[in-house]
């Protein structure tokens, strides 16, 4: 019965890796885990990585076949309002960082601070973010 878990693995890849209207994996999922008294525990981590997988093994392939069903045209927008919205959607996670960081620092809950002691891992963050958004 232990193959049936490598069956919800390859059951998440293949429907994840479908770029065509299918069943979504944790559907196929508990499916076999209901049909086959399955444990839960296992085949939740088995489905989020198939459909890890899946889902990445798509986008390595799917810009290939985007002529197919998209008009030129339109993957040109695509490609001018990606590049468009990606540094403003990085600068607002920035953003995002740092007001909670502030906010976990202003209402007490780091108290451990030294004098002097640097933000660390928030700049790291926000250089990082910069970093990527150029």
């Amino acid at each position: 019965m232990t193959w049936l878990y490598g069956v919800v693995f390859l059951a998440a890849v293949i429907v994840d890796v479908i770029p065509l209207i299918a069943p979504s994996a944790w559907i196929v999922s508990v499916l076999l885990l209901v049909k086959f008294h399955l444990n839960p525990w296992l085949v939740i981590p088995l489905c989020a990585a198939g459909s890890t997988l899946g889902r990445y093994l798509m986008s390595l392939y799917i810009h290939r076949f985007a002529g197919l069903f998209i008009k030129r045209r339109k993957t040109e927008e695509l490609a001018f309002l990606g590049k468009k919205i990606v540094p403003e959607l990085v600068a607002e996670l920035d953003f995002r960082l740092y007001l909670r960081r502030d906010a976990v620092v202003h209402h007490g809950a780091v108290h451990s601070r030294r004098r002097g002691e640097s933000e660390g891992p928030p700049h790291g963050a926000a250089v990082l973010l910069r970093q990527i958004a150029e």
